[in-house]
């Protein structure tokens, strides 16, 4: 056998697809690949559930309000797999990062630089339980921190909405679930006093 020949047989090398699959979220070079005569074919697994963690932070001032981030302005047609506002449906949403270990210090990092202030430090982060969710391929679990204020801080684009009922804005239903976990937290809170 010639070199010529040998070369012929060794498969082109691909390159990678960064294009996300419309139907699971993953990148297409992370799907199941078969080798066909026509080139290679990528197909979704059918029992592929991604596991996403994230945590959000649910403020709340003595008058019963939060804060609700915008959807994000400029649209991306590709979803990325735990962009938070894609998680939300890209509705209003409270503000939420994604996490792997410590999430209240991942979550202090993240409002540091939404909030710009240095009074974070001072913030008391009460946890609501864990709440799930399941989007297609994803299996999300949100943990919700109730946070208790004089006052609501600014954030650039947030509105303030009563907690009780976020439902004034359009949201969706990850977010209305976190919205409950926080009030049943201050409810469970005042039971145990």
């Amino acid at each position: 056998m010639s070199i010529e020949d040998i070369a012929e047989l060794e498969p082109d090398p691909l390159e990678i697809d960064s294009r996300h699959c419309g139907e699971c979220g993953l990148r297409i070079d992370q799907h199941r690949r078969v080798d066909t005569p026509e080139g290679p074919e990528f197909f979704c697994e059918d029992d592929l559930e991604i596991q996403i963690h994230l945590a959000a932070a649910v403020f709340a001032d003595e008058y019963g309000r939060t804060l609700l981030l915008p959807p994000p302005e400029g649209q991306s047609r590709e979803s990325l797999l735990d962009f938070v506002p894609t998680l939300a449906s890209n509705l209003w949403h409270f503000p939420t990062i994604h996490v792997a270990g410590d999430p209240v210090a991942k979550l202090r990092g993240h409002l540091r630089i939404l909030v710009y202030k240095k009074q974070n430090g001072s913030l008391h982060f009460v946890p609501a339980g864990k709440v799930r969710h399941t989007v297609t391929y994803r299996a999300i679990t949100v943990e919700p921190f109730r946070i208790s204020v004089k006052k609501l801080p600014r954030i650039k684009g947030a509105k303030r909405v009563p907690l009780h009922e976020i439902t004034v804005l359009p949201v969706s239903n990850l977010t209305r679930k976190v919205a409950r976990a926080a009030v049943a937290a201050v409810s469970s809170g005042a039971k145990n006093r």
